[in-house]
């Protein structure tokens, strides 16, 4: 996994840029508060990581990557915001 060659930092970047984009897309389009009532938005940015991540893991190494966290967030109905 690209953890263990010294790209834990980029990983993060990326996981924290994709979700910084994805609040401004979802901002811009439905609404300041839809991001804080939808877990869905967050579910699909993090999807999107896990296929941007395993996709450079398996240029780099053969193995693979994560996805359980978009998945959880998909079942148990998380929202980032209140209530």
């Amino acid at each position: 996994m690209i953890v263990y060659r010294g790209y834990g930092l980029a990983i993060v970047g990326i996981i924290l840029g994709s979700t910084l984009i994805a609040n401004l897309l979802v901002n811009a389009f439905a609404g300041h508060s839809y991001w804080d009532t939808h877990g869905w938005p967050l579910a699909a940015a993090l999807a999107f990581d896990f296929l941007l991540l395993l996709t450079i893991d398996r240029i780099m190494s053969d193995r693979q990557g994560l996805a359980g966290l978009a998945i959880l967030i998909l079942l148990f109905h998380w929202a980032p915001g209140p209530g």
